[in-house]
């Protein structure tokens, strides 16, 4: 079964030299294991990613779409919990996978 993400979950982007974490806070009020889980509707990153390889800067995460959807027969507060290996596309054309819960 796959595992759900929380707050502080690691990421990684493709085209970017450093981690970050998620920041979940479309679900404040549910905890799993004591923590607010994360959901499809998070999408805020900590930090940047470090040097984007695409344009030779600052990472300036801009998500585009959706994460994918791994579980969509669950729901957290009535929205998809987000999963170890969802992606999310950036509009500058890298991948943003969360690796680690």
């Amino acid at each position: 079964m796959p595992l759900n993400c929380a707050n502080s979950a690691a990421c990684v982007c493709d085209k970017g030299s450093a981690p970050s974490v998620l920041v979940a806070s479309k679900a404040p009020t549910i905890r799993i294991g004591g923590q607010v889980p994360a959901t499809i509707a998070d999408t805020t990153i900590a930090a940047p990613f470090g040097v984007c390889s695409l344009t030779q800067k600052i990472c300036s995460f801009s998500p585009s779409g959706q994460w994918s959807s791994l579980l969509p027969s669950c729901r957290l507060g009535g929205v998809e919990p987000l999963l170890i290996g969802a992606t999310l596309s950036c509009t500058l054309g890298g991948t943003l996978t969360v690796i680690s819960p």
